[in-house]
């Protein structure tokens, strides 16, 4: 009896730990052979009564590709969900990365990147351009996790659907949990577009929160937005909690222009939330378009299914021990259409051809400046390098290079100066502040003052500071 009870208590033993193990990390071995037995993983309740129907997925008869899904049990088409007629599309988060340029690099694994995404359309001459106008609609059931509060526990921001244009940076518009990095950083604004919490009021009770559902503009609409890749706006679409576990609706209804011929409006289940019309709807920024550094035309497409990866440089060591919680997302009734409303010429931004008008030698300063996001104080201002140029019509050349390793030589001398106008001189390039050579694309923007320009740009942006680099360029002769 002493020894059944024995082996009783072993197994008992071996089942909890057994589906303790299974809660921390809630992945699937991603090994499943659907040819032979059609198996669809087994994370949630739900998932017991679902039938595998395909891991082929098609769109408008389209059978779309797979680069953004890392495992074949990221993404499947599956019947029998409660309450649905018909196939719905069966996304989780898998182990791996996926098979293409971005997912499987050393930056995107140190920050746990994980996708399984669809995209529509796959043919660029399909895809939205400048003057085209947008329909897109879908409905997303977002279940719980069975063994977190909420998704954005360990500060991944995960995107339900995304707008996505050709370069790296542009991504206009995401439908994402609230990371807590965001806090501080991303102002909250009403559905007519004003500002109801800034990035400074964390505090503010209508200020996004870790873990609400919302949707983020970024590099659009707000003026204060425009002239960055990384600068973002967001409305609350419902807070931490409140969206799980139910199908969600929405539209979206753009017109895509670089000026103010734009137009916005996006609908939660058949209820306007955001309308913008003349509105900047396409990114003007300095990164528009460019992919691993090239410029290409720009087009856009709509990527959905769920993609994730950790934000905020302190998170990505606090929780470098925890794998991202495990995400599911089912997603029905999908439409995209596109045409032309307006000409190109007339939806893309002209700007005047750049001539620089300075003649002779300047001292360009370069300086290190934070500021609190609370009290937009100026925290930390450090003159770093100082480098001469000459100008000479309308061309100018670095005379004398400063040392620096916190804003590099290598990549300081790489800058591009642009002036289309009198009193504003633009500096960008990729570069560095002290962060092991790594970059990130910085504009400056510099306003004539007695002949001295001056001005800075965002470098990088944090919970509670902002760091900048600022710079002085000033006339020797």
């Amino acid at each position: 009896m002493k020894k059944l009870l024995i082996i009783f208590l072993s197994f008992l033993f071996f089942s909890f730990t057994s589906i303790l193990a299974a809660s921390e990390n809630n992945y699937i071995s991603s090994e499943y052979d659907y040819e032979l037995k059609n198996k669809i993983p087994q994370i949630l309740e739900i998932d017991k009564n679902l039938k595998f129907k395909s891991k082929i997925i098609k769109h408008k008869g389209e059978k779309l590709h797979r680069k953004n899904i890392a495992a074949k049990d990221g993404a499947i088409l599956v019947s029998n969900f409660p309450g649905v007629k018909g196939n719905v599309q069966r996304f989780q988060l898998t182990k791996g990365c996926a098979d293409n340029s971005w997912d499987c690099r050393e930056k995107s694994l140190a920050i746990k990147l994980k996708r399984s995404e669809l995209n529509f359309p796959n043919d660029n001459n399909m895809a939205a351009k400048y003057g085209h106008r947008t329909k897109i609609k879908f409905s997303v059931f977002i279940p719980d996790n069975p063994t977190v509060d909420h998704l954005g526990v360990y500060d991944d921001i995960m995107h339900f659907g995304q707008l996505h244009g050709y370069g790296d940076e542009d991504v206009p518009y995401k439908f994402v949990i609230v990371p807590s990095s965001d806090l501080g950083i991303v102002n909250t604004v009403d559905k007519k577009g004003n500002v109801i919490a800034s990035k400074a009021d964390a505090l503010n009770p209508n200020a996004i929160q870790h873990g609400d559902l919302a949707f983020y503009f970024r590099s659009v609409i707000f003026p204060d937005n425009l002239d960055s890749h990384s600068k973002e706006n967001a409305l609350i679409i419902s807070r931490k909690g409140n969206f799980h576990n139910k199908w969600i609706e929405f539209e979206i209804d753009i017109l895509w222009a670089q000026n103010k011929l734009g137009e916005l409006t996006l609908k939660h289940d058949n209820r306007e939330i955001f309308s913008c019309i003349k509105c900047v709807t396409a990114p003007i920024n300095q990164d528009v378009a460019k992919r691993d550094g090239k410029k290409s035309q720009q087009r856009f497409n709509f990527q959905w299914g769920i993609y994730s990866w950790r934000k905020g440089g302190e998170s990505i060591k606090k929780f470098s021990d925890f794998e991202p919680p495990m995400a599911v997302a089912f997603y029905k009734d999908i439409h995209w259409s596109n045409k032309k409303e307006i000409s190109k010429k007339k939806a893309k931004l002209t700007l005047p051809k750049s001539k620089i008008k300075l003649e002779g030698k300047y001292k360009l300063n370069w300086y290190w400046v934070n500021t609190n996001n609370v009290t937009n104080k100026v925290t930390r201002s450090e003159r770093i390098v100082s480098d001469v140029i000459f100008f000479k019509n309308g061309k100018f050349q670095f005379e004398k290079i400063g040392s620096s390793n916190i804003i590099s030589d290598k990549y300081r001398k790489k800058i591009k100066i642009l002036q289309y106008y009198d009193d504003e001189i633009r500096i960008q390039g990729y570069l560095d502040l002290d962060t092991d050579q790594e970059t990130t694309s910085v504009l400056i923007i510099l306003k004539n003052n007695n002949a001295t320009f001056k001005g800075s740009g965002i470098f990088e942006e944090y919970s509670d500071k902002t760091e900048n680099i600022k710079i002085v360029l000033a006339p020797l002769n």
